[in-house]
């Protein structure tokens, strides 16, 4: 059995099909595009949000009121500033291979006292990466918190390097400068925080620390947690230890550990004064060998 075909109407019945198919994907592109939002600034309470701002290779500065606080040059930098604000005054950073860092010393203007002339410098620094967040809302140590509230926080992380006035350097993974403001007396500080660990070094000092402070104004650094110092004369460890840079004493309130040109030792209340070779201590017990004692060296001074 055969069948036959009208070819003429085959046609006119896919063009029809051809044309409703046509304004079907119409209105479904029609509605798509209506239905796609613009990408419109959002709002943070009542004013809006900073768009991303990107500065590649630059010298930057930033200025917390007519003082600077901190200067460097980066690969790029990444930034949120607030609405009608200089370029200085950020908001929020991310910083990409950061170079000639500098870190200022904290300036309190105050009746009467003219502003220096030239700003000093108290530490310089470079790192893979920076996180800089003004008005800080990450909890602080607690018990920083119960004097202190944050003014802003530079982290920075990879191959940190920080060398201060005082000619200490801090190698660490990362490191936290906080700028902070005393509950009580209003004045500004600084805080320089090390929590994953940090080797530190002079000429003649090197420190291995779990956790580290600094507050670069006195010139002490704090290393807690697990400490192990070593110098010319000998070694020690501690849980805790203040090291003060300039005067090349080391203070050791908890128990201590540790070697003297060769002699074991253990003390409480240590307090190390390297420069002067005089030790002070509540209580030290040495293991004295006489036969290999060099009678032209002097053994420590101890004071009580």
């Amino acid at each position: 059995m055969r069948f036959r075909t009208n070819g003429g109407a085959q046609w006119k019945s896919l063009l029809g099909w051809a044309i409703s198919l046509g304004v079907t994907l119409l209105i479904f592109r029609t509605y798509r595009w209506a239905g796609t939002p613009f990408p419109i600034p959002s709002r943070s309470g009542d004013s809006l949000e900073v768009p991303v701002m990107r500065l590649e290779n630059a010298d930057f500065e930033s200025q917390i009121g007519n003082r600077k606080s901190w200067a460097l040059k980066a690969k790029s930098i990444d930034f949120e500033k607030q609405s009608g604000a200089a370029l200085s005054n950020i908001r929020k950073a991310t910083l990409n291979q950061i170079i000639d860092g500098k870190l200022y010393e904290v300036f309190e203007e105050e009746k009467g006292q003219p502003k220096p002339k030239k700003e000093e410098v108290n530490s310089t620094f470079s790192a893979d990466r920076g996180e800089y967040e003004a008005e800080d809302l990450h909890a602080l140590p607690y018990d920083l918190a119960l004097l202190f509230h944050s003014k802003w926080r530079f982290k920075l992380s990879g191959n940190v390097r920080l060398t201060t006035q005082s000619g200490a350097t801090i190698v660490a993974p990362n490191l936290t400068i906080l700028e902070l403001v005393n509950n009580n007396t209003h004045k500004t500080e600084q805080r320089i925080l090390c929590n994953d660990g940090a080797n530190i070094a002079t000429k003649q000092v090197r420190i291995q620390t779990n956790k580290a402070r600094l507050n670069p104004a006195d010139r002490v650094i704090e290393c807690m947690e697990g400490v192990r110092a070593t110098f010319d004369e000998g070694e020690i460890q501690t849980e805790r230890l203040f090291w003060t840079v300039k005067d090349g004493i080391l203070v050791c309130p908890t128990p201590v550990s540790g070697t003297w040109r060769k002699m074991p030792f253990t003390a409480t209340n240590l307090s190390l004064d390297l420069r002067n070779k005089i030790m002070r201590a509540d209580f030290i017990h040495a293991k004295i060998d006489l036969n290999t004692v060099d009678e032209n060296e002097m053994l420590p001074r101890l004071k009580h």
